[in-house]
C-alpha cells in the first residue's frame, strides 16, 4: 500500500514539472522575442535596457498559483542603497530594486491549470507590466509609490524599505525639503515594527550628510 502511494504522490510530481516546464518554455518563446534571456536555476528572464538598467521577471510557483512578478534594477539604487546601510556593502548585486507582484498591476490570479495561461500571462505582462517598468524608471514616480497609503501600491514590501526608500527617492528626484519634512512621520511608523535594519537613525544620519549640499 505505501508503494502505490509513493507512486502515486510521484506521478502527480511528475505531472506539475511537466505543466511547469510547458507554462515556462511557452513564455520563454514570447519573452526571447522581446529579448529577455531566461535563467532557469532563479526562474526569472532578464533583460539590460541601459548600461546601467535592468528588468526583469520572475515566476513563482504554487500548488496550482502562479505568482509572476515584475522587477526594475540600477546600478544607481545599488550604490545608494549599499552606502545608507540598506544592504551590505559585500552583499551580492541585484539586490537593490523595485517590483510589484503581476496581479496587483492585472488584477487577475493565474491558475497554472487554466488553458493558455502563458499567453494570459505575457499579456499582462505587456499591458501591464512593461508600462510599470517605465515608471520605476522615474525615480519621482517611484516616490509617488511609496508616498501611497495603501501598502499595495508600494514597490517594496516592508515598511522600513518603504521609509529609506521614500526618502531617498525624493531627495533624488529633487524633492528634498518634502523628505527631510516627512522623517518624523516615517520615524513613527516604523515603532514597532520588527527587524528594521539600518536603525532609523543611522539611516537619517547618513541621509543628512549625503544630501546636505542640495537643500
Amino acid at each position: 500500500m505505501r508503494k502505490r502511494r509513493t507512486d502515486f504522490k510521484r506521478n502527480v510530481n511528475t505531472l506539475n514539472v511537466q505543466l511547469k516546464n510547458e507554462i515556462i518554455q511557452k513564455l520563454d518563446a514570447h519573452l526571447t522575442t522581446e529579448g529577455f534571456k531566461f535563467n532557469k536555476r532563479s526562474q526569472e528572464w532578464s533583460k539590460a535596457i541601459s548600461d546601467f538598467e535592468k528588468i526583469k521577471i520572475h515566476l513563482n510557483f504554487g500548488k496550482i498559483i502562479i505568482n509572476p512578478s515584475v522587477w526594475y534594477y540600477s546600478d544607481r539604487l545599488d550604490v545608494l542603497w549599499r552606502d545608507s546601510g540598506l544592504f551590505p556593502s559585500d552583499s551580492v548585486s541585484e539586490l537593490a530594486q523595485f517590483g510589484q507582484m503581476l496581479t496587483a498591476l492585472s488584477g487577475r490570479i493565474y491558475n497554472g491549470d487554466t488553458p493558455k495561461i502563458s499567453e494570459d500571462i505575457y499579456s499582462d505582462i505587456r499591458q501591464r507590466g512593461f508600462p510599470y517598468f517605465e515608471r520605476l524608471r522615474d525615480f519621482g514616480q517611484v516616490a509617488i509609490l511609496l508616498e501611497s497609503t495603501n501598502a499595495k501600491d508600494w514597490p517594496v514590501f516592508t515598511r522600513d524599505r518603504r521609509a529609506y526608500s521614500l526618502l531617498i527617492m525624493l531627495a533624488e528626484s529633487g524633492q528634498l525639503q518634502k523628505a527631510l519634512d516627512l522623517i518624523p512621520s516615517l520615524e513613527l511608523g516604523l515603532q514597532g515594527a520588527a527587524s528594521v535594519k539600518p536603525p532609523f537613525a543611522n539611516f537619517v544620519q547618513w541621509f543628512r550628510q549625503k544630501y546636505k549640499s542640495c537643500g
